[in-house]
């Protein structure tokens, strides 16, 4: 994960560093194991080290927030379509049928809360982005939906990080580096709740 981390950040040596931003915000949302926090307080405080203003701050959460925005539609579509043919492959075995899993996802359209929980997690640091943004594809949570609570989720989250980085605030930054813990902790235990869910289904199926 450090390695990673550190090869993106190595990609601002070869471009602006608001087009590293941007990027940076695709990468690390497609490649889970890097850890948004690192790239951007890490661009925070390289804006800081260029001698630019602090309004910047905002600037580089907008273009980061919509990069990872762009990463997350993308794993959102990807995980619609390993749905769809993870049920048509594997459905007779575990008992599903087609669009078993967008029928959760059709309740939560039903409320008009769903905006507001998916804003909530996007803008918390212990949240892990990757889980919500595939989580929200198998269950086809709205587009128009996913969409607004994602791109300003992302924005605030990243603007939040890169003022981190920018003020080199320790207190601030020993937050975000235990929220990353939590981050990895939130992860393993969704991974296994559907570990055990799909066991479940199996032994219900035979």
């Amino acid at each position: 994960m450090h390695y990673l981390s550190e090869l993106v950040i190595a990609l601002n040596n070869f471009m602006p560093l608001a087009v590293f931003v941007f990027l940076a915000g695709i990468i690390e949302e497609i490649v889970a194991p890097i850890p948004s926090p690192v790239v951007m307080t890490f661009a925070g405080a390289a804006s800081l080290s260029l001698g630019k203003p602090i309004y910047w701050v905002l600037i580089y959460g907008l273009l980061g927030g919509l990069g990872k925005s762009l990463g997350a539609w993308f794993l959102y579509v990807l995980a619609d379509k390993f749905e769809d043919l993870f049920t048509n492959k594997f459905g007779k075995f575990f008992g599903l049928k087609p669009h078993h899993f967008e029928s959760y996802g059709k309740k939560l359209a039903n409320t008009s809360k769903t905006f507001w929980w998916l804003l909530f997690a996007r803008c918390l640091p212990i949240a892990p982005s990757g889980v919500i943004s595939v989580l929200s594809g198998v269950l086809r949570v709205q587009p128009k939906v996913y969409l607004a609570s994602t791109v300003l989720g992302c924005i605030f989250r990243d603007t939040v990080y890169v003022f981190i980085g920018y003020t080199s605030n320790e207190f601030l930054q020993s937050v975000v580096d235990h929220s990353m813990s939590v981050d990895k902790l939130l992860t393993f235990c969704v991974a296994l709740s559907i570990l055990i869910y799909f066991i479940y289904l199996a032994k219900k199926r035979r």
